[in-house]
């Protein structure tokens, strides 16, 4: 069994079909969508489309609640006075201007959770931040302790979340924990704490042979002129400000 892992997708039609294209090469035997497939990006529409054409199971990312229910108050939509959060507040009510009914269908269609079997005895458990919540975080320095509260009597071979957009692998027990990292928004973080999305997009192949797992973290080199260009083709708002952050 191979199983290509994609996560944080977040609008950008144009990193989603590189990685495809990779993934197609790759030879993987299925396909798991870990959530965040439309918010915050220039092609909120097109990407909600695409992942419902790969026929893949998808996670119920905490903004995709957004797409599927937006009648519905979100704890990522609470009111505040910071500027830059009021502007992903204004660009996410764009993106979900731009979904349909069909669209909105697709995204109620998302779980809270995916399950698979790997084969050879050895299981899968998808989610987006944990098993319990798809707005908690699991990070690399995530202690033991809190990380055993987090998943909360899950138990599965491999699982897997995003959220965080960034790369992980570690263990618990007898559970290997990955993150995929984002193929749609991943960062760098400089010491200064700025940040910058970097010229590729970041996926994760999960591999089953004769009971052994391999985890190959892959990166998939993107074209940053066309995500810029299609913020504004798009009419998106406050594009300048966020193209800032895919500038070199």
């Amino acid at each position: 069994m191979r199983l290509a892992l994609l996560s944080d997708i977040h609008g950008n039609l144009i990193a989603l079909e590189a990685v495809l294209a990779d993934v197609e090469r790759a030879a993987v035997d299925r396909i798991v969508c870990l959530g965040d497939v439309a918010a915050t990006g220039t092609q909120p529409r097109d990407c909600l489309q695409r992942v419902e054409a790969l026929g893949c199971p998808v996670v119920m990312g905490n903004t995709d609640e957004r797409f599927a229910h937006p009648d519905q108050k979100s704890d990522d939509t609470t009111e505040s006075d910071d500027e830059e959060w009021q502007r992903f507040l204004e660009i996410d009510a764009w993106c979900r201007a731009q979904i349909g009914k069909d669209e909105q269908r697709f995204a109620q269609s998302f779980q809270p959770t995916v399950a698979l079997q790997l084969g050879d005895g050895l299981t899968f458990l998808g989610y987006h931040g944990s098993p319990r919540s798809n707005r908690e975080i699991i990070r690399l320095s995530t202690d033991d302790e809190t990380l055993t509260e987090l998943l909360e009597g899950a138990s599965a071979s491999v699982m897997a979340g995003g959220h965080t957009h960034r790369v992980m692998l570690r263990k618990l027990g007898g559970s290997l924990l990955v993150n995929p990292g984002s193929v749609g928004m991943p960062y760098e973080q400089f010491a200064d704490g700025t940040l910058r999305h970097p010229p590729y997009a970041e996926w994760a192949i999960v591999s089953v042979n004769a009971g052994q797992i391999n985890v190959d973290f892959r990166r998939t080199a993107i074209d940053r002129a066309a995500i810029i260009a299609a913020a504004f083709d798009r009419g998106m708002p406050h594009a300048e400000w966020w193209a800032k952050e895919w500038r070199v």
